[in-house]
């Protein structure tokens, strides 16, 4: 019985998921409940979750990850901001129709995250989007 509790766990995610319940909410309650299932049944060590704050501090301590939500928070600002939008109108009415005037802009400001309604998380196989975007 032991060997299908994953599969178990795996199945309520998914029904709670699809019944609607926030991503974050759905994980972290299945597997409390799924924890406290372990207690009582005695195959779950309840110093594991004693040590949890500490691995949750310990990993907001680590400054590349804090790196992560102030990534995003630029790429919305650029985006609601029209920013990065305005710079490719500007470097296609600054430098006429010059081959890859666009692309250069779109790789310049790739950093800041989102560029055009695209995210640069799909790494260059954007650009060319970018590109049919403003021909």
């Amino acid at each position: 019985m032991i060997e299908l509790i994953p599969l178990i766990l795996f199945l309520a995610i998914c029904l709670l998921l699809m019944l609607g319940f926030p991503v974050a909410f759905t994980l972290a309650g299945t597997a409390l409940v799924f924890a406290a299932f372990g207690i009582i049944g005695g195959v779950f060590d309840p110093n594991l979750l004693k040590a949890m704050p500490d691995r949750i501090f310990g990993t907001m301590n680590n400054e590349t990850l804090i790196a992560i939500p102030l990534f995003v928070l630029m790429g919305i600002l650029l985006e609601k901001s029209r920013l990065a939008e305005e710079l490719l109108e500007n470097m296609s009415k600054a430098f006429g129709r010059f081959p890859g005037v666009e692309y250069l802009g779109y790789s310049g400001w790739h950093a800041f995250g989102r560029v055009h309604r695209h995210c640069w998380g799909n790494g260059g196989c954007n650009g060319p989007d970018v590109l049919a975007d403003h021909a």
